[in-house]
């Protein structure tokens, strides 16, 4: 599907514009439930055109941030960012199954891995580890589902729907801490937003 919509730049600037429409309320929650001031930089790793991003830089202007997402995406997300004045923001084309830029304290993964299967989210969370610093965290930004939530809980539609168009899933704490693990890095700690249905999972180098 990521192929399809990057064929064409209309179809990845509507898809941006989805994703901000379907996640734009999470964002200023995400920005304030999780302490983000205590990193000089985060990259947004398959940030679509930065909206994720531009609340917490909003939220927390002493951070510099990054996207990273393939070119046509990038290109979407370099004039979003702009228009809102996030100066302090670096956009970079690339694909991260192959790789990420290096040297950011951060690396955060909002909705990215559940639209992969285990085995390619282990390559991307390896990929994070191998281009962060040594203090370096990652943060898996997702549903975190809870066995027993009740069925009108988001997570189990959403957990079909990557089944079927992706061959993705949505993941319990132990399973992220899996995923961590097979990359070489160590759950700190998996904490839920207040007031979100998102939540954040921790790691750091092992």
């Amino acid at each position: 599907m990521f192929q399809y919509l990057a064929a064409d730049s209309k179809r990845s600037e509507l898809m941006g514009k989805f994703m901000g429409g379907i996640y734009g309320p999470e964002g200023a929650r995400i920005a304030a439930g999780f302490p983000f001031s205590r990193f000089g930089s985060i990259l947004d790793v398959g940030g679509g055109q930065g909206h994720i991003l531009a609340g917490i830089l909003q939220r927390h202007p002493g951070v510099k941030g990054g996207v990273f997402d393939l070119p046509p995406t990038a290109a979407i997300a370099r004039k979003f960012l702009d228009d809102r004045g996030l100066t302090q923001c670096d956009v970079f084309p690339g694909n991260f199954l192959d790789s990420v830029p290096p040297g950011f304290d951060a690396y955060f993964l909002k909705s990215t891995l559940h639209d992969w299967d285990d085995e390619k989210s282990v390559r991307i969370l390896r990929n994070c580890r191998d281009a962060m610093p040594a203090h370096g965290r990652v943060l898996i930004c997702e549903i975190i589902v809870q066995p027993g939530k009740p069925v009108g809980h988001p997570h189990r539609l959403i957990d079909l729907e990557m089944m079927v168009t992706l061959g993705g899933k949505e993941r319990t704490a132990a399973e992220f801490g899996r995923l961590l693990e097979g990359a070489g890095l160590k759950m700190e700690q998996a904490l839920q937003i207040e007031n979100s249905f998102f939540g954040i999972v921790e790691g750091s180098r092992s």
